[in-house]
């Protein structure tokens, strides 16, 4: 049997972001390796990323932050709302997740920004208008770097 120091009851007690009634204030914070649509490559979705945040929700966090999701891919460019079939097994996906009681929030941006880091290469295919011609159905560095 666990016995809490009474100092950390707070942590076990319910909370509300908006409407959004949230089973208590543990938190698992956003980092690398745990969007579920990818990262750095097509969207799709990322079933290792995904069975971990299920694993800390089933763990009983109650509330998972997956990593940044970017709305348009940035290796293909395509949009994210265009895959049918990754929010078809979201949504399979989520059944699983909400019989844990956690609640999952997923961060949308518009693009990398100021936390971009612009490596040589970028530089390369930025500045030389053929490579970076030819390079971009595949990433596109000025919309990349759009603000870095």
């Amino acid at each position: 049997m666990y016995f809490m120091d009474e100092k950390y009851s707070a942590l076990f007690t319910p909370w509300k972001i908006g409407n959004v009634e949230i089973k208590n204030r543990i938190v698992q914070c956003s980092m690398g390796g745990t969007s579920l649509f990818g990262w750095l490559e097509p969207c799709h979705f990322d079933k290792e990323a995904a069975n971990f945040l299920l694993n800390r929700a089933q763990d009983g966090v109650g509330l998972v932050l997956p990593g940044m999701q970017c709305v348009r891919d940035t290796m293909g460019r395509r949009w994210l709302w265009q895959n049918k079939k990754m929010f078809k097994e979201l949504a399979d996906y989520m059944v699983e997740y909400h019989k844990t009681g956690s609640k999952l929030f997923i961060q949308l941006a518009a693009g990398f920004g100021r936390s971009m880091a612009v490596a040589p290469w970028m530089v390369t295919l930025n500045n030389n208008k053929v490579l970076g011609a030819l390079a971009k159905p595949v990433i596109d560095v000025s919309y990349c770097c759009a603000s870095a």
